[in-house]
């Protein structure tokens, strides 16, 4: 795996049973959600979405996370990625998520990819190749996704 470019998260994820297709609302239960990652842009390949596959399952600490292609996913530029992780540490997992998927996109410069976390039908957060994203961001990004998902106001 390429050297990364944002710092690593530092809290550890609890195990949990997964629950495939599960998405929306959750407090932290120890329940899984599950969020949809796509790879995009203007030079994506059907490539890209299963080296993006290889490198998040690469990730140490990413372990304990789920992942695995749509239903009827080829894994092409626009087809999808699932992720589940646990609801009990949601923010840390989104996060150390995050982290790992703008490292991919920045480790890929000179092509114009981007990376989309849907996180439910009505929050998306896309990092691309060609956008600098700072720790805090990717924070920031995650606690809003982790808000979203436990019901949380904004």
């Amino acid at each position: 795996m390429p050297a990364e470019s944002a710092e690593s998260a530092e809290s550890a994820e609890s195990a949990g049973a997964a629950e495939p297709g599960q998405s929306g609302r959750a407090r932290d239960t120890g329940e899984r959600v599950t969020l949809r990652l796509g790879v995009a842009g203007d030079e994506a390949t059907a490539q890209d979405a299963q080296l993006l596959l290889l490198w998040l399952r690469e990730d140490p600490e990413l372990e304990g996370l789920d992942f695995h292609a749509a239903e009827g996913s080829g894994m092409g530029p626009g087809e999808d990625l699932l992720v589940s992780l646990v609801t009990g540490a949601i923010q840390a997992g989104v996060f150390r998520l995050l982290r790992a998927a703008y490292n991919y996109v920045r480790n890929l410069r000179g092509r114009n990819l981007s990376v989309t976390v849907d996180v439910s039908d009505t929050l998306s957060i896309e990092l691309t190749s060609t956008t600098e994203c700072t720790r805090a961001e990717l924070e920031r990004r995650a606690e809003e996704a982790a808000r979203h998902l436990r019901g949380e106001p904004e």
